[in-house]
C-alpha cells in the first residue's frame, strides 16, 4: 500500500511541476528544447546583430540554397551582416525528427533592409536541418522560397 501511495504522490508532483514550471517564453541556447526555439533564437540574434551566436550555430559545412544559388557558411555570414532587421514574424512551424537531426519548416516575413535596400515584405517558406554535435545544436542546411502571391 505504501508503494502505491508513493507512486501516486510522485505522479501528482510530476503533473503539478509541469503546470507550475512551463517552458521559458524567452529561452536561451542552453535551455532551448527544440528546433522551433532554435529558429526563434537565430532570428533574434540576426535582429540584434549578435554575429557570435549566429556563427556558432551554423555548422562548418553548412549549405544554404535559395533563389540566388548555393552558399556556404562564410558566404551566408557575409550576407547576413548586410541585414538590418527591424521586425519579423514567424509562423506555421512544423518540426520532424529524422534520426539524430531535426527538420524544421516555417514561414517568415521580414521588415528591414539588406545591403541598404528594402526587403520585400513577402512571406517566405523556410526549411532548416538541425544536427546535434559536440558543439551543441547547429544548422547544417537551409533553403528558402518566397511564397507565391496566391498563397499569402
Amino acid at each position: 500500500m505504501m508503494g502505491i501511495t508513493c507512486l501516486v504522490s510522485a505522479v501528482i508532483l510530476t503533473l503539478t511541476a509541469c503546470t507550475l514550471w512551463s517552458q521559458s517564453k524567452n529561452p536561451a541556447w542552453t535551455t532551448a528544447t527544440g528546433a522551433e526555439q532554435f529558429e526563434r533564437l537565430m532570428w533574434k540574434a540576426l535582429k540584434d546583430k549578435n554575429w557570435v551566436d549566429l556563427e556558432t550555430h551554423f555548422s562548418s559545412n553548412f549549405v544554404y540554397l535559395g533563389s540566388e544559388g548555393k552558399m556556404d557558411k562564410e558566404q551566408v555570414m557575409k550576407a547576413l551582416r548586410t541585414f538590418d532587421i527591424k521586425d519579423y514574424t514567424l509562423g506555421d512551424f512544423t518540426t520532424t525528427p529524422s534520426g539524430t537531426d531535426i527538420i524544421c519548416t516555417y514561414t517568415v516575413t521580414m521588415k528591414g533592409t539588406m545591403g541598404g535596400q528594402p526587403i520585400p515584405e513577402t512571406p517566405t517558406r523556410v526549411m532548416t536541418i538541425w544536427q546535434q554535435g559536440k558543439a551543441g545544436w547547429q544548422q547544417i542546411a537551409e533553403s528558402d522560397v518566397p511564397m507565391p502571391a496566391a498563397t499569402k
